[in-house]
C-alpha cells in the first residue's frame, strides 16, 4: 500500500522512527519534508527523501506561508484516493483544505503560545483536522485535554506517546548503580536557557562534586551559551549530536540522571510527554522536571523521579543540595517494575485503522 508522508522535519527522531517502521512492515512510502536551521545526525533509510524547503525553527507563519504551495503541488501529483502521513498543523491544514486522505499526527501544539482570540481559531482548525482525519495521533494525554472537542473529534484521538523504538524489545534491561559523582545530563536539541543550562550553570559553580553533560546541537545562539559554560566550568562537558534510537544505550550508560526541567512560559511545555522520560525509565535513571506541568503529575504518580519548582539560581542550588541517593536509589526501584512493554511503542492499533482504511478502499 502507498503511504506518502510528509513532515515538518526529516531529521526528527520521532519521525525517522515512525518512517522506519513502515518500511519494516512493507508499506510503499514516499517521504517529502523539511530541513531545520538546526539538523542532527538522524536520517532516514531505505527511501528517497524528497526535501521541500528550508524552515527556520520557531517562524510558524513561514512555514504555513512557505509550505502551502509546496504541499498543494505535491497533493496535485497523486491519485485521489493516496493515503497520506502527515505530521503538524501547519501541513494538516492544506490536506484539509484539499480533502485528501490522512492520518495526522501532533507532537507540539505551537499554536498554543498565541494571544486570544488567534489561539483559538487554530484551536478550531486543529478540531477540523482532527475530525476529517481517518486517525489522529497526540503524544500526549495533555494535548488532548487541551484540545477537547466533542464526539466527533475526540472518536478520531489516539494517544501515541513518544516511547522507544520497537528495536529494543530485545533490548535486555538492567538496573544500574548511581555513580558516587553524580552525572546529569540533557540529551536532545539543546534550549531552555533559563532551566536546563542554568542547572547546568548551577552545577558547574557550585557542585564540583557532580557533572553535566549535553549530548546534541543546538542554534547558535544556544550553542554560544553552552561552549560558555564548558570553557568555564570543568565539571560541564559537551559531546555533540547522536543518532537516535542507536546511541541511547551508550548515552544513558554514561549518565546518572535526567535533566527534563523545561522552561514553562510556553503553554506546549506544560502540556508535553517527551520521549525522555520513557527513556529514563527504561534505562533507570532518575529524571528531573518542572513543577506544574502534566509530566510532573506523572512522575509524581509514579515516583520515577523529582521535581523541581522555580527556575532561580537560589532554588536550584536548594534543589541540587537536597538530592539524596537514598531517594535516587528508591526512584530507580520505581522504575525497575515498570514492565518494558509499557515503554516500548506499540504499532498495532495504527496499523490496523491504515489497514482498515485500505480494506473500504479495495471493497468501493
Amino acid at each position: 500500500m502507498k503511504v506518502v508522508f510528509i513532515v515538518g522535519s526529516i531529521t526528527d527522531s520521532h519521525i525517522v522512527k515512525r518512517i522506519e517502521t513502515f518500511l519494516c512492515k512493507g508499506f510503499d512510502i514516499d517521504v517529502y519534508g523539511y530541513t531545520r536551521d538546526v539538523n542532527f545526525t538522524n536520517k532516514i533509510e531505505g527511501v528517497k527523501v524528497n526535501v521541500i524547503g528550508n524552515l527556520e525553527n520557531a517562524k510558524y507563519a513561514n512555514r504555513i506561508i512557505k509550505g502551502w504551495k509546496a504541499i498543494t503541488n505535491i497533493v496535485e501529483a497523486y491519485p485521489r484516493e493516496t493515503l497520506y502521513y502527515i505530521w503538524g498543523l501547519d501541513i494538516a491544514m492544506v490536506h484539509l483544505i484539499h480533502r485528501t486522505k490522512y492520518v495526522y499526527e501532533e507532537s507540539d501544539i505551537r499554536y498554543a503560545e498565541f494571544r486570544f482570540p488567534l489561539c483559538s481559531i487554530f484551536k478550531y482548525i486543529d478540531r477540523c483536522v482532527i475530525r476529517h482525519s481517518i486517525a489522529s495521533f497526540l503524544t500526549s494525554a495533555g494535548f488532548i485535554d487541551y484540545i477537547g472537542g466533542g464526539n466527533s473529534v475526540r472518536k478520531k484521538i489516539f494517544l501515541f506517546p513518544n516511547k522507544l523504538a520497537c528495536s529494543f524489545k530485545d533490548f535486555e534491561r538492567r538496573k544500574t548503580e548511581l555513580n558516587t559523582k553524580l552525572r546529569f545530563s540533557y540529551a536532545g536539541l539543546y534550549r531552555y536557557p533559563n532551566t536546563v543550562l542554568k542547572l547546568a550553570e548551577v552545577i558547574g559553580k557550585s557542585f564540583p562534586q557532580y557533572e553535566f553533560h549535553f549530548y546534541g546541537k543546538g542554534n547558535d545562539a544556544i550553542m554560544a551559551l553552552v561552549n560558555e559554560l564548558v570553557n568555564k566550568y570543568s565539571n560541564v562537558f559537551e559531546h555533540g549530536p547522536f543518532k537516535n534510537p542507536s546511541n541511547l544505550p551508550y548515552i544513558y550508560d554514561n549518565i546518572d540522571i535526567v535533566a527534563c526541567n523545561y522552561d514553562i512560559e510556553g503553554e506546549n511545555e506544560k502540556m508535553a510527554e517527551p520521549n525522555k522520560l520513557y527513556e529514563a525509565i527504561f534505562f533507570n535513571k532518575p529524571i528531573i522536571v518542572s513543577d506544574n506541568t502534566f509530566l510532573a503529575r506523572k512522575v509524581r504518580k509514579l515516583n520515577i523521579g523529582l521535581v523541581i519548582k522555580g527556575k532561580g539560581e537560589k532554588e536550584i542550588y536548594d534543589f541540587v543540595k537536597s538530592i539524596d541517593y537514598a531517594d535516587l536509589k528508591f526512584i530507580q526501584k520505581n522504575e525497575a517494575n515498570i514492565p518494558k512493554e509499557e515503554l516500548i511503542e506499540d504499532y498495532s492499533q495504527m496499523l490496523n485503522l491504515i489497514d482498515r482504511y485500505n480494506e473500504n478502499l479495495a471493497s468501493k
